[in-house]
């Protein structure tokens, strides 16, 4: 049996969404011993097929995949291939076989290809009559369409002919988006234990609990030859590639880096810029820019001396056997080169975020203290879910804070790795340049992120606190430098340079509009605490009357608040400039966005 797995960095911008952390790698589960390519097609020598498929962008169940995985081998025969990749016919799929597909759908990323088989397949009729399906959505109830991809292709497949085993699951980061997943998930086992059952087969429906996954861990001594180390590839990550990716990132150098705010203030927002000089890596206005930065040194020894190890223990990690066999059904993360325990304490884990209730139950396991080993684990169950809320999500405790509170729970490195600390990921940033100014730099304006949270802890933002502390090549020889990447936007300037356009946002929200600028001589209106009536109604005036010649609205900055509150002072304008009923005034904004004239670039 193979389990294979891919995982996308893709986040929204400046977000990290959370998945569950029973879900937190795709698993696709095959029966029989053949390999796959990356488009999902069977190897020559698979006996069976996907159980689960993902639409890119997405970071579904290793619970699913490990539970599937025990029972596929005895049930081969009755679940196959569950779907086929986005270029299969019909044919393809009905040979009369049961087949159960479990679908996880996010609103980011790039699913297109993955998606096309359901949208191509709308004209194919009842394709998909004998397959069995469940979807679950992951998003955030801020921001628009909330789970609308999970909804839609729900109702698509349905159409095709598919059976939904259970209701669609909508996951909600806003509040607790592994509860969610949790509940949805005890709805399927009995729906899967049901279809993978024999008919002659009378055992008792199985209850199923997560594997603590693990690491192969080798360690070295420090005289590991740098080719085969790592450390000629600072992160982890090369830049020999033609094309740059979140997999494939290109390290820059730090060129100039200036303080925005005044020594009076109390405030910090740092202007970065990136040397793209010689890289080949190339951007457009309004991009994002993706940046792997490294944790704070007091971070990192914080991790050293609650592991219990000396930072320079050098080691390498392994998602396989000594005799090739995969670990953990092959659902471990790709592992980052041989390095020391500093350098994977930096570079690769994320330390400060909320520990996710699987990463409880791996300190759990680890736990020589059964006091500590019962609490950890009853945070983690359903019957801990209003203390976990309290202790974990209320108090914004960090991992090592938990780790801290629980010092007996001392996991070996191959557990630390792949259970408890998820991979470092990338922050992203609107880039406040443009190229047609500024073609071998990337400008970042980023605000200090420094917050004081209930604990009692000051908050260091990794990545902003990284920018605040960058030395500049301009300054020194031996600068500071990051591996980074361009993720493309559809938060562009209209071609016509004529059109009217309406730029909002606060703060480091400005920051794609600096980039704006550039591009060409824009009159602009500055409102700044427009509190007055008069104000108000001249500036409600103002915007429909750009509205009305054609103009284009944008809007950068916070989803949760300001993005929403200017969407409904929008649709306030809409309605009383243009004297429109309530559905005349959804249907107007809704016709903003679906012709691309009303643009947001929100976290």
């Amino acid at each position: 049996m193979i389990v294979e797995d891919e995982r996308d960095l893709c986040a929204p911008i400046e977000t990290e969404m959370e998945m569950p952390g029973e879900a937190r790698e795709f698993q696709r589960v095959r029966g029989g011993g053949g390999g796959t390519d990356d488009c999902g097609e069977q190897g020559p020598d698979d006996d069976g097929g996907d159980i689960l498929r993902r639409g890119r962008g997405v970071l579904p169940a290793r619970v699913v995949a490990a539970k599937l995985a025990k029972k596929k081998k005895k049930k081969a025969e009755l679940v196959k291939l569950v779907v086929p990749k986005a270029a299969a016919e019909p044919e393809e799929v009905d040979d009369g076989k049961k087949k159960v597909t479990i679908f996880f759908g996010t609103q980011t990323g790039t699913a297109e290809k993955n998606c096309a088989f359901v949208v191509q397949g709308k004209e194919k009729g009842d394709w998909l009559k004998n397959l069995q399906y469940g979807v679950f959505g992951l998003w955030n109830r801020q921001y628009e369409h909330f789970n609308k991809i999970a909804i839609d292709v729900g109702k698509i497949v349905s159409e095709l002919g598919g059976q939904q085993l259970v209701p669609v699951g909508l996951g909600d980061d806003d509040q607790s988006i592994e509860d969610d997943f949790s509940a949805w998930r005890e709805l399927v086992w009995p729906e899967l234990d049901k279809l993978l059952r024999s008919e002659d087969d009378t055992t008792e429906s199985t209850t199923y609990t997560a594997a603590v996954l693990e690491y192969r861990v080798v360690f070295h001594d420090d005289q590991l030859d740098d080719s085969i180390s790592g450390k000629s590839l600072p992160n982890g990550y090369a830049n020999a590639n033609s094309v740059y990716d979140a997999q494939h990132p290109c390290r820059v150098n730090v060129a100039v880096k200036r303080e925005l705010h005044t020594p009076a203030s109390d405030r910090s927002c740092t202007h970065l810029e990136f040397d793209l000089a010689g890289t080949g890596l190339a951007y457009e206005t309004g991009d994002h820019v993706g940046v792997y930065c490294e944790n704070l040194i007091e971070t990192v020894e914080e991790a050293e001396r609650l592991l219990n190890l000396p930072p320079q223990t050098f080691f390498s990690i392994h998602a396989d056997k000594e005799d090739g066999t995969p670990l953990g059904g092959s659902s471990l993360p790709q592992p980052f080169p041989p390095c020391t325990l500093r350098t994977a304490l930096a570079g690769y884990a994320h330390l400060l975020g909320a520990p996710k209730k699987s990463d409880l139950i791996a300190l759990a396991a680890y736990a020589s203290d059964p006091s500590e080993a019962d609490r950890l684990k009853f945070l983690a169950s359903p019957a801990g879910k209003e203390e976990y809320a309290q202790y974990i999500v209320a108090s914004q405790r960090s991992l090592l804070e938990v780790m801290a509170d629980f010092p007996s729970a001392k996991p070996p490195l191959g557990v630390f790795f792949a259970a408890v600390a998820p991979r470092l990921q990338p922050r992203f940033y609107s880039i406040s340049s443009s190229p047609k100014i500024a073609p071998s730099r990337i400008h970042v304006t980023c605000a200090l992120v420094n917050e004081k949270t209930p604990t009692g802890r000051i908050h260091k933002g990794v990545c902003s606190t990284w920018m605040k502390n960058a030395v500049p090549s301009e300054e020194s020889l031996d600068c500071s430098s990051a591996p980074v990447f361009v993720r493309t936007s559809n938060f562009k300037l209209p071609s016509d340079t004529k059109v009217p356009i309406i730029m909002i946002g606060p703060g480091t929200g400005l920051a794609p509009y600096r980039g704006f600028l550039q591009v060409t001589l824009i009159v602009i209106s500055i409102f700044k605490n427009e509190r007055k009536k008069e104000r108000k109604n001249r500036l409600a005036s103002n915007v429909w009357s750009m509205i009305s010649r054609g103009g284009y609205v944008y809007v950068c900055g916070d989803a949760k608040g300001m993005a929403r509150d200017v969407h409904r002072t929008l649709h306030n304008i809409v309605q009383e400039q243009g004297s429109l009923d309530n559905s005349k005034t959804e249907s107007f904004v809704k016709n903003l966005q679906m012709t691309g004239r009303y643009l947001r670039d929100v976290w």
